[in-house]
């Protein structure tokens, strides 16, 4: 991938949010797409191998689109600042842990994953995973190839107490407020515009396949 094109293009494009422009630019989102297509068609093997639950994905299914939905938002300008591909089995809307990759300017990108916003019963199944092997779940964390991009659970939406139906008394009582299982790490533009940006990828998202694995489960 050319990073320089892809982030040349969004950094453009923060200037300029409005339709007008974006259609008399449409090379410039053109030929950035096309970079992150290529990013993708690398990308893909790669994860096939590192994690089996991943299956047969195409572009278009990882790539979420650039078009805003401003119904709802106050903020009404019509693109996204960024490019998101999320890679899963189903592609960007499914439901299962997989492996993010965000691309945007001003050092705002950043690589990780595991499970957002899981369905209820998936949320409980893996809160009750944790209450047999917690201790399994923290040694992920403490990992030195795990620890060289990782740190903590995302704590967003975390509640305050532990969720009805489950013991008071647990040994690790956060682990069980949790409502999203994801982590992240920041990547500064410089190493998206370096040349060997798509193995960094690649050696994060291996990393972060051990992290998977366990919430498949």
């Amino acid at each position: 991938m050319n990073g320089k094109i892809v982030l040349g293009f969004l950094e453009l494009l923060i200037k300029n949010n409005n339709r007008d422009w974006f259609k008399a630019n449409r090379v410039l989102y053109e030929d950035a797409l096309s970079e992150i297509n290529k990013l993708i068609i690398f990308l893909i093997p790669k994860l096939q191998e590192l994690d089996s639950q991943i299956g047969v994905l195409s572009e278009k299914q990882v790539l979420f689109r650039i078009y805003r939905d401003v119904r709802f938002s106050k903020n009404k300008e019509p693109y996204k600042t960024h490019f998101g591909l999320f890679f899963a089995n189903g592609g960007r809307k499914s439901k299962l842990p997989g492996y993010y990759l965000h691309i945007e300017p001003n050092g705002k990108s950043f690589v990780g994953g595991g499970i957002y916003m899981p369905e209820k019963d998936v949320l409980n199944s893996i809160r009750e995973e944790m209450l047999i092997n917690a201790p399994a779940f923290l040694d992920i964390f403490s990992n030195s190839n795990f620890e060289k991009y990782y740190s903590n659970l995302s704590d967003y939406g975390m509640l305050k107490r532990i969720p009805r139906g489950f013991p008071k008394d647990f040994e690790y009582p956060e682990l069980l407020k949790h409502k999203h299982f994801v982590v992240d790490h920041n990547l500064k533009d410089s190493e998206v515009l370096n040349e060997n940006f798509e193995e960094k990828v690649v050696d994060a998202f291996e990393t972060l396949s051990v992290f998977n694995r366990f919430l498949y489960n």
